[in-house]
C-alpha cells in the first residue's frame, strides 16, 4: 500500500470496486463505489475501458462479455449489476 502524503506528491487511493449496471433495454452505466462518480467509458472494437475521473481507478472489460451481459439483461427483462475489481 502506498503512503498518503500531503503537499505536492499525489495521494494514491486504495483499490476499489467499479460497478456496471446494465438495463434490459441495452443501456449501461458505470459507477465508482469509492468516489460515487460516473465512470468515463472508452470503447474500442474489442474492449471497454472504464475509468473513474476522480480517483483514476480503472478496469478493462472485453466487449464480447459486455454484449453477452446485455443480451442476458434483455432476455430476462431484469437489470444486471456487475462488480468489477479496479486497478489504479
Amino acid at each position: 500500500m502506498f503512503p498518503q502524503t500531503h503537499g505536492s506528491e499525489p495521494v494514491v487511493p486504495p483499490l476499489g470496486i467499479l460497478r456496471v449496471v446494465i438495463s434490459p433495454n441495452g443501456h449501461w452505466i458505470g459507477l465508482c463505489t469509492s468516489c460515487h462518480k460516473l465512470l468515463r467509458q472508452t470503447l474500442d472494437s474489442d474492449k471497454a475501458v472504464l475509468t473513474c475521473p476522480s480517483c483514476r481507478s480503472s478496469c478493462t472489460m472485453r466487449m464480447d462479455v459486455l454484449l453477452d451481459e446485455m443480451l442476458k439483461a434483455k432476455s430476462s427483462s431484469q437489470k444486471i449489476v456487475l462488480n468489477l475489481s479496479a486497478f489504479g
